[in-house]
């Protein structure tokens, strides 16, 4: 069946009111009840690795033609999804914007199964990922980080290197044409996080931890100081740290020239330092 291609620009879901229902919410895209979702969830940028989903998609599409593509949270602004998408496969790519959460939670429950990478890591923990896990949605993750961590079972894992097209692509062939493994893989994450990942777990294990730093007389290691040393009134070096740190945290790269230099340029604007001179951002961060 075709389906419609509302591309948003990653902003909020237009107008329609809140509708947590998953037979509601696929109606809404368009999207049969017996087409295969596939989504990925959260505030997309280069490190969701949308390019190397959406390529294994296109490898696949063609012996699931009921499959669809959803992209589920707001996009960052340097982050062009819609060039990603072959014009073959657009009719089966959506774009769902950010919606609330209930419509957030609620086309989780529609998704048939779910791709979760993250690479480069900082070893956080996916909020996304617990959800569907929780939900009893199968999950495929970047086996680095903390989903490096699951137990085996619980979601298919994808490693971070050459392979990791050819073998998401396989785990999606695979998924697509067996709903019996999706269950089992799907049920199997839904136990580990019931067992694991209660708030009253995670409430108890973090104050059994500050009670044993307490008794370890632990006190804090002193901050490490800069590179170069700097004068505290010196808040062009203030704002250059916290602006390097957001950047990286938004999916920044330091081969990213043009929005480097252009976050230099606007620091450099403020008129709070001597200003910076062209091709010194990396030097100065």
């Amino acid at each position: 069946h075709a389906v419609p291609f509302p591309w948003s620009g990653g902003g909020e879901s237009a107008g329609a009111p809140a509708a947590s229902d998953p037979a509601t919410l696929r109606a809404r895209l368009g999207v049969p009840p017996d087409a295969l979702l596939i989504a990925a969830f959260g505030y997309m940028t280069r490190a969701k690795r949308l390019d190397v989903a959406l390529r294994a998609f296109a490898r696949i599409a063609a012996r699931h033609p009921q499959a669809c593509f959803l992209v589920v949270g707001e996009v960052s602004k340097d982050y062009d999804v819609p060039a990603l998408v072959p014009e073959a496969l657009r009719p089966r790519v959506l774009l769902a914007g950010r919606p609330e959460l209930p419509d957030f939670l609620g086309f989780m429950a529609a998704a048939d199964l779910a791709i979760n990478l993250r690479w480069p890591s900082a070893g956080e923990t996916s909020a996304t990922l617990i959800r569907l896990l929780g939900m009893g949605k199968p999950v495929i993750v970047t086996d680095a980080g903390s989903a490096a961590e699951l137990p085996a079972g619980t979601c298919a894992k994808v490693p971070p290197d050459e392979t990791e097209e050819e073998l998401l692509a396989a785990y999606l062939d695979a998924l697509a044409a067996d709903p019996g493994l999706r269950r089992a893989i799907g049920e199997a994450g839904r136990r580990h996080v019931a067992a694991h990942h209660r708030v009253e777990q995670t409430a108890a294990a973090y104050a059994a931890a500050v009670e044993a730093i307490l008794a370890a007389g632990a006190r804090p290691r002193p901050a490490v100081p800069p590179l170069a040393p700097y004068p505290p009134e010196d808040l062009l070096s203030d704002l250059i740290a916290e602006a390097t740190a957001d950047a990286v945290d938004l999916g920044a790269g330091e081969d990213e020239d043009e929005l480097l230099q252009a976050l230099a340029e606007d620091l450099a604007g403020l008129g709070v330092g001597a200003g910076l001179r062209p091709g010194s951002w990396s030097s100065r961060a």
